[in-house]
């Protein structure tokens, strides 16, 4: 949804077919808006800043891989909560 309304900002000289004309107006008045614009500023300064961010860099590696991994590290099972990762 939020790629769709990202699109759908990019031009607004032109009213998309599925939208109705009321949710339009009240759209483009509320883009157009300075509160709304100023927002928008700060966010999108606050995305480009590094200064103190904690980058996610794990990845897309499953729990359990990083499991197995971790057993193959340390050379033997981990035991957790009763459950044993036995089958590496």
């Amino acid at each position: 949804m939020t790629q769709l309304m990202q699109d759908v900002r990019k031009n607004l000289n032109q009213k998309p077919t599925w939208m109705e004309n009321g949710v339009w107006a009240q759209l483009k008045a509320h883009w157009g808006s300075s509160d709304f614009k100023q927002k928008s500023e700060i966010n999108k300064r606050n995305r480009e800043s590094m200064d103190g961010a904690s980058l996610h860099t794990g990845g897309s590696i499953p729990h359990r891989l990083h499991w197995k991994r971790m057993v193959l590290l340390i050379d033997h099972n981990i035991y957790f909560v009763g459950f044993k990762i036995n089958d590496i």
